[in-house]
């Protein structure tokens, strides 16, 4: 995978360069991503395609929007699969998105100390 876990530059760009409301948002989302995989993985093993892709939709613009390109485009594979039905690898894609929120949250926590926002 090419992508950064994080782009700082980009999600410097979307938020204005304001670092604490970016820690906010991405305070958010973490807060509530144990609630969306919950709610993916059930609509994995309903093989609901419908769901599949709601949310992985879903998780995919809120993930672009911190700049977690890594996991964006996981929730993009994700989507994909909900659109064609294709259901081939899903639950390692399903983990692989687990992973990389967990990669991206490490990235938010030191962007806490990061001098180079």
């Amino acid at each position: 995978m090419s992508e950064k876990v994080f782009n700082l530059a980009d999600a410097k760009d979307r938020v204005d360069g304001d670092k604490e409301f970016y820690e906010e948002l991405a305070a958010m989302f973490l807060d509530t991503f144990d609630d969306s995989y919950g709610a993916l993985k059930k609509a994995c093993e309903n093989l609901d395609s419908k769901a599949l892709t709601e949310l992985s939709h879903s998780l995919k613009g809120s993930l672009a929007n911190l700049g977690a390109e890594r996991a964006s485009a996981v929730s993009f594979s994700l989507e994909r699969m909900g659109r064609s039905g294709n259901f081939e690898g899903l639950n390692q894609i399903i983990e692989t998105l687990f992973d990389e929120v967990g990669k991206f949250k490490l990235e938010v926590e030191d962007l806490k100390s990061r001098a180079d926002w």
